[in-house]
């Protein structure tokens, strides 16, 4: 039973690649004013949306869809 946590942490971490991310200080200015606005309660969340908007601005084909 003790296998069980770490195989399924394992499994997560598999389905859900983790990124170590430390914003520059006008960075993180943003992304707190984006959080205080009430865009998405997470940080994540809004990392997320604003590569998603970022990457359509940039008309960029690849990875992702547009």
């Amino acid at each position: 039973m003790s296998n069980q946590v770490p195989n399924r942490l394992q499994r997560y971490r598999e389905r859900h690649p983790r990124v170590d991310f430390y914003p520059s200080p006008d960075v993180l200015a943003i992304l707190l004013h984006h959080r205080k606005v009430g865009v998405d309660p997470t940080l994540a969340g809004i990392i997320d949306g604003l590569i998603r908007i970022g990457h359509r601005a940039l008309n960029v084909s690849g990875n992702g869809k547009t």
